[in-house]
């Protein structure tokens, strides 16, 4: 039976998310399970957070035209921000050439892309109707009053995200594949003038991360320290719910620095290992690639506690000392225990080390729990 374009690729889409879910599902699972201990307790911990995830916006209803269009903005940013983190998965780079060899239509190419992204959005969307359906449950007075507005902008957003996915995906597409290449084919040789020394961190950190092989985890990055800005703002918004932000910034960030290491591991890690007969020294490198997966985390506890000391916020001091030392130990920990290298096989003591990785969350979340009085 032959397939269309779009049908090939919505199914190899859908093959590649099935198991980005199914990797990912296992740490939601698990911080569910220990945010809500399980069983019914784990369903109104999901409930809950659905509910916290549409909050701002449907509040931003009754706060005039503004602060409406602001918050559309920005839930509109982030699903394109989650689409920009999918893009490999959505479109591959390696697909350009064959695109341009196959009589793909610009339109049929477009409904794809259109395809592909409510694809990648569906769990955000999901997480959005799940907490409308929560607040719709609940009814409180002020939600009642600007209820239609709500949904609206709730639409609205969603709608935002699609627009914006479909254009990261179509600039991509114009992105060349081979550019790098392309110029050092050039037959004209460099001139004195364009010869410049490159420093090693610009050559085997910087460079691969902003256009190398590292561009992936150079796009988790951004993603992790939008992730602490997002939750500095929330803080910075409400210092009375203190607890919550620093549950939720410990959960986030434990589970982004893993990932983070992840790939930095495997995308730089192959570029360095490549680089043995060069005069840097290999622990060097491995250096920098557990403070690169360890820079946002640092940057955003930071962020953090100078956000609740700054609101004058009365907290019991040793408490949030302890959370602070929490957070930087254990995810420094949690990166420095982890495999080194970036085709390691699994470990006999995987399950250990994913016992811990409970532990550590579970000890930071607790903390945030008793940081006010």
């Amino acid at each position: 039976m032959s397939m269309s374009y779009g049908q090939m690729r919505l199914a190899w889409c859908q093959a590649a998310m099935r198991s980005l879910l199914q990797r990912w599902g296992v740490y939601m699972g698990v911080g569910l399970l220990v945010l809500g201990g399980g069983g019914q307790h784990a369903l109104t911990a999901m409930a809950a957070l659905a509910a916290w995830a549409v909050l701002p916006l449907l509040q931003a209803a009754q706060h005039g035209l503004w602060v409406a269009l602001a918050a559309t903005l920005g839930y509109g940013l982030a699903g394109a921000m989650l689409v920009w983190g999918l893009s490999p998965v959505l479109w591959p780079r390696r697909w350009a050439l064959a695109e341009r060899a196959l009589p793909v239509r610009p339109r049929a190419r477009r409904r794809s892309d259109l395809t592909v992204v409510l694809l990648g959005l569906t769990p955000l969307f999901g997480v959005y109707v799940a907490g409308a359906v929560v607040w719709a449950a609940q009814a409180p007075g002020w939600l009642r009053e600007v209820w239609g507005q709500a949904l609206v902008l709730l639409g609205a957003s969603a709608a935002l995200s699609v627009s914006l996915g479909v254009g990261i995906l179509e600039w991509r597409r114009s992105v060349p594949v081979h550019a790098a290449s392309t110029q050092a084919r050039r037959p004209t040789a460099l001139k004195a003038q364009d010869r410049h020394m490159v420093s090693v961190a610009r050559a085997l950190l910087w460079l691969p991360l902003r256009r190398g092989p590292a561009q992936r985890a150079g796009r988790f990055m951004a993603v992790c320290l939008l992730a602490a800005l997002v939750c500095a703002a929330s803080l910075a918004y409400a210092p009375g719910q203190a607890n919550w932000w620093l549950a939720a910034f410990a959960a986030l960030t434990q589970t982004l620095t893993t990932r983070l290491y992840v790939l930095v591991r495997t995308e730089l890690g192959a570029l360095h290992a490549a680089c043995a007969a060069l005069a840097v020294p290999p622990n060097a490198l491995q250096r920098s690639r557990y403070a690169l997966a360890l820079f946002p985390m640092l940057l955003g506890t930071v962020l953090m506690a100078c956000t609740l000391l700054s609101q004058g916020v009365q907290v019991h001091t040793a408490v949030f000392t302890t959370y602070v030392l929490a957070v930087l130990g254990g995810n420094t920990v949690l990166v420095l225990s982890a495999p080194s290298q970036p085709d390691a096989p699994p470990a006999a003591g995987s399950a250990a080390r994913i016992s811990w990785w409970l532990l550590v969350l579970v000890v930071q979340v607790a903390l945030a729990s008793e940081v006010l009085p």
